[in-house]
This record gives structure tokens, C-alpha cells and sequence, in this order.
């Protein structure tokens, strides 16, 4: 309905053409999230599919961030050039986050590209026992990525294979120590592994390009 001059018979008509490819969507069986995005032009449907296939595979978007739910719990991460830290995960940022350690627990701001992997406080020592070294990658003496040209990211295909292979993975860090895991969730920026009995968010930015990891 056109009131008022508040919008014009194209944008009437345009919303209605946008609303019926959504439902025509969701009733070939895409999720309505996605479906919104295909019909208004913002996805293309062949990538929203491979999207869903990533849900469906890993009970996870390729975007979910488990760190921020571990905000408010006690944590190990792995910080280039100051090995594993210890301490109360007190707030999580787009950019940094604060994580209170030390006997007086004084809160301390890193920035999410100093942090190359995170788990829980009481998971650290069946993480260690994971953990190797690349010797090459290391004499190469890099540390934190401050480019985006020097970050690598998964994409959807591989997080399907892996969801559907489960192998157990080598990653390879920049400043050349490696952890190995099952992968059971890939998002765009971090890799949640199995580590024996410990689950570890591996954060992608802080893995070796051009050369993340080795499987098997």
C-alpha cells in the first residue's frame, strides 16, 4: 500500500518480489537467515548453500566466536613471545580482550593478534602435551600478523571435508610451534580442536602462511 508518499510503487512492489523469493527459498529448504540475504541480493545462492552445508556439517555457523563465551571463566592462551598465560578471560573486544592473572589477578590488555590459541584453565596440560615445533618456520623468526595480506583464513570447503573426514590436523604457527587436533568446528577466524581431552580455539590469523598445517 502506497501512503502518504512514503514509499513508492517500486519499493511496494520490489518488497513484495523480495518476500516471495525469500519464502520460496525457505520452502526448498534454506535456512530463512540466509534465504532473506539470497533474495535481497547479498548472497549468491550457491555460496548460501555451501553456508548451510557448513551449519549442518559442524552444528556451527562459520562465523561463531567461542572465545566470547568463555568470558567471565579461567583460561590458557598462547601469546607470541610470552608462551602460555594464565588467568580470569575478564572481557572480550572486537580487537583486544583483558584477562586478570597474577597474584594481585590485575587485569592486562592483549590484543587479539598477540593470541595464537586459547582453552580452558584446568584443559592446559593435555594441551602442552600436543604441542611440537616446526624448525624451519621458526628459524624464520616471525611474530604476530599486523596485515591482513599475511593472514590465512579456511574457507567452506575445507570446513565441510574436515566435518566430514575428521583428521587429525598439525597446525603451524608463525613463530613456528605447532599443536595437533581434531578440528570439530571451522569458523572464519578460529578453528575450535580437539586436543585429546581439551578443546582449544585455534585463532587463524596467528597461523603460518602459506603453510597452516599438515593433515595426518
Amino acid at each position: 500500500m502506497v501512503i502518504r508518499g512514503q514509499a513508492t510503487l517500486d519499493r511496494v512492489l520490489k518488497g513484495l518480489f523480495v518476500r516471495q523469493r525469500r519464502d520460496r527459498f525457505v520452502r526448498d529448504g534454506l535456512d530463512p537467515s540466509l534465504a532473506g540475504q539470497v533474495a535481497n541480493g547479498r548472497l549468491d545462492l550457491q555460496r548460501a548453500k555451501r553456508i548451510q552445508t557448513v551449519w549442518q556439517a559442524q552444528s556451527a555457523s562459520f562465523h561463531s566466536d567461542r572465545m566470547k563465551a568463555l568470558a567471565g571463566c579461567p583460561v590458557a592462551m598462547a601469546v607470541f613471545g610470552q608462551g602460555l598465560r594464565v588467568g580470569r578471560l575478564a572481557h572480550v573486544g572486537r580487537y583486544d580482550l583483558v584477562l586478570e592473572s597474577g597474584p594481585d589477578d590485575l587485569p592486562e590488555t592483549f590484543k587479539k593478534h598477540d593470541v595464537k590459541f586459547y582453552c580452558r584453565a584446568e584443559e592446559v596440560q593435555a594441551v602442552e602435551a600436543m604441542l611440537g615445533q616446526d624448525p624451519e618456520t621458526a628459524a624464520l623468526g616471525l611474530g604476530p600478523s599486523t596485515m591482513l595480506a599475511e593472514r590465512w583464513r579456511p574457507d567452506e570447503e575445507l570446513a565441510i571435508r574436515w566435518a566430514t573426514d575428521h583428521p587429525v590436523v598439525r597446525f603451524r604457527f608463525r613463530d613456528g610451534q605447532t599443536l595437533a587436533g581434531t578440528p570439530q568446528r571451522v569458523a572464519l577466524y578460529e578453528i575450535e580442536i580437539a586436543c585429546s581431552t581439551a578443546k582449544v580455539g585455534v585463532l587463524t590469523h596467528a597461523l603460518h602462511q602459506p603453510h597452516p598445517f599438515d593433515v595426518g
